[in-house]
């Protein structure tokens, strides 16, 4: 009984175990799909950045005479130049970071998935374990009633012995 009970109370446990890994996994899950989302903010906020500050410039280049416009459109150019490596910069860490979430959540993925076999292993032993333990427990129960009805007929037979014995005429 003890033993069943403490089969249970680990089936328990490693249930409870199995719960909190998928617990995580939607965890991870959440928080890459959280970066994606700020990651993405972020661009489309540069890219408005840009586009104001590009914009800005037009105004500015209307305004200025023939010469000026030129040495302006040169340092609009070196501008965007400098803001589209910057960007590709950030879309590489981005990219890369993306890739270090996923390879990540995909090994945590391949642990979990693991720990669940192992403790699929676990329970499925703990219930061949049950189940032999029962057995025995059948086996040995039964035992002990035939050994009780053995020992019943025998005193049967002992007290009616005796009692033939009491009986007998002494002579």
């Amino acid at each position: 009984e003890n033993s069943t009970k403490a089969s249970s109370t680990q089936v328990k446990e490693q249930n409870e175990a199995v719960g909190e890994l998928k617990l995580r996994v939607a965890e991870l899950h959440g928080a890459q799909d959280r970066k994606m989302l700020e990651l993405q903010a972020q661009i489309k906020g540069v890219e408005a950045s840009q586009e104001r500050e590009l914009m800005g410039l037009q105004e500015k280049i209307k305004a200025l005479k023939v010469e000026e416009l030129r040495s302006k459109l040169e340092e609009v150019e070196t501008s965007q130049e400098q803001t589209l490596a910057n960007q590709a910069m950030f879309n590489k860490a981005v990219d890369q970071r993306q890739d270090e979430v996923s390879d990540q959540v995909e090994s945590f993925s391949k642990k979990v998935d693991e720990s669940i076999k192992q403790c699929l292993g676990d329970i499925s032993d703990l219930q061949e374990r049950y189940e032999k333990e029962r057995s025995e427990r059948m086996d040995s129960q039964a035992k002990q009633q035939g050994f009780e009805e053995q020992l019943g007929h025998l005193i049967q037979t002992t007290a009616e012995l005796l009692n033939k014995i009491d009986e007998k005429p002494k002579a």
